[in-house]
């Protein structure tokens, strides 16, 4: 990791290593991390988790790093799952870390595994986890989408802090075409809702959504959700960006077009990722395009969405 210490106009020279492996035959693949700070005033508050998938020839492990002085240095990794997962990300690996801290320090991470979303916490700042157990049924996270390199629909987790509810979104192809869900818990994890389609479109309509992300605004509780659309293409190829963002806790999800302009992807590489911010209704995203027909080039976009006064 590399850090600012200016907001992100300048950073440091030096660079910090969480894990490393010596370059000799047979050495794991660390793949697919995701940083999560504590933002809070809890005794872990300023402590920083990087969470991430190893890989190696007989098995993919979830595995979590801890640093307590600004990233200088980290924990050694302990493996936070309770079953590993297969070698190999099409289906059946532990893939896909996300985390969220709750007020009193509790972190809370899921991720894939199969045809489930698995959750564990930690209420020591890292340093051990609960028993991993199975929170949501899905269809199978990894799944093609036409044009793409490849694609995925890995769960997100966060929190509204201030009622304590968290938010999971994720996409599977339940539905034929590839759809966006979310679920929540109000009692920390221990249950769960059922599932709320995020799209708004016709159910069974053959249109994709993809690589979702998610962010909840701490100032209004809104959860902000990003996604590529397809809606508008009967051949599901181009896509537009949308925002879908719930005033009720959950319950639904209106959606917005981010862009207008459709493009297919064809040809590029999309990425693994998108991702969003908000705060005080100001939400923030960024994803990738392919610039025109004709490019063979990937282009990094950003998005600015002023909802004004946070919801009651």
């Amino acid at each position: 990791m590399r850090r600012s210490l200016d907001g992100g106009q300048t950073w440091e020279a030096d660079e910090y290593t969480v894990a490393s492996q010596l370059s000799q035959p047979g050495i794991p693949f660390e793949d697919k991390p995701y940083i999560v700070a504590d933002v809070t005033t809890s005794r872990y508050a300023g402590t920083l988790y990087v969470g991430w998938t190893r890989w190696t020839i007989a098995d993919s492990q979830m595995l979590l790093s801890r640093s307590t002085d600004d990233g200088k240095t980290w924990s050694a990794p302990i493996e936070i799952d309770n079953h590993r997962g297969l070698p190999r990300d099409d289906n059946g690996a532990n893939e896909g870390f996300s985390g969220v801290v709750g007020p009193d320090g509790t972190l809370y991470a899921v991720w894939s595994d199969g045809n489930h979303i698995v959750m564990t916490a930690s209420r020591d700042g890292g340093r051990s986890f609960t028993k991993t157990r199975d929170i949501i049924n899905t269809a199978p996270i990894m799944f093609d989408v036409q044009g793409t390199e490849r694609s995925n629909g890995f769960p997100v987790i966060d929190m509204d802090r201030k009622s304590g509810r968290l938010y999971v979104v994720w996409s599977d192809y339940r539905n034929g075409g590839v759809d966006v869900f979310s679920s929540t818990s109000t009692d920390h994890g221990r249950s769960w809702a059922p599932s709320v389609k995020v799209n708004s479109d016709a159910l069974h309509n053959g249109a994709d959504h993809f690589f979702q992300w998610m962010a909840v605004d701490q100032g209004n509780g809104v959860p902000n959700v990003l996604f590529y659309d397809r809606r508008g293409d009967p051949q599901d190829r181009e896509a537009t960006i949308v925002l879908a963002r719930s005033t009720d806790a959950g319950i639904s999800f209106q959606n917005y077009s981010w862009t207008k302009v459709p493009f297919d992807p064809d040809g590029i590489f999309l990425g693994d990722y998108t991702g969003i911010a908000a705060q005080g209704g100001r939400v923030y995203g960024v994803w990738t395009e392919k610039p025109d027909a004709k490019s063979r080039d990937t282009v990094v976009r950003v998005g600015i969405a002023d909802f004004g006064t946070p919801a009651k």
